[in-house]
């Protein structure tokens, strides 16, 4: 976008690095209106815009995801604490095992504690979440 935005601005900044003495060739109309002009005018800008949000993405290279998440979870251990409460009923519904888990409101638990009951070869066949915010808590009932 600010290739876009400034483009004009960008030309006239690299002719007068080019030398005080050179001047720019104007086309003529009818060069300007040319298949070929306007072909290589869209050329140069598709390959601007793509070098330039290439250039903005190499960034991207170079972060660390294991490292990022690390620092997060540090981030939150920080200011909260990680202790969660879970109890399993088999005798409140026949034939359904009863997993009631509460701990602290943490983007990540729900999906957490379903992979890890799918990943043990159990299904979910309900499931209530809540959040009660006088005490941090979230209760997950799944049967």
């Amino acid at each position: 976008v600010g290739g876009v935005v400034f483009g004009d601005a960008l030309e006239v900044a690299f002719h007068r690095l080019a030398g005080a003495g050179r001047t720019a060739t104007a086309m003529t109309k009818a060069q300007k209106a040319m298949r070929a002009s306007r072909m290589a005018g869209l050329f140069g800008g598709v390959v601007g815009v793509g070098l330039g949000c290439t250039l903005g993405l190499v960034n991207l290279l170079f972060v660390d995801e294991n490292k990022a998440s690390l620092l997060k979870l540090q981030a939150l251990e920080e200011g909260q604490e990680f202790e969660f409460e879970v109890e399993v009923d088999n005798l409140a519904n026949p034939g359904y095992t009863t997993v009631r888990v509460r701990g602290p409101d943490v983007d990540g638990v729900l999906a957490s504690i379903t992979a890890s009951i799918a990943s043990c070869g159990c299904s979910v066949v309900e499931l209530n979440a809540g959040s009660r915010r006088r005490d941090e808590e979230v209760m997950m009932d799944s049967l």
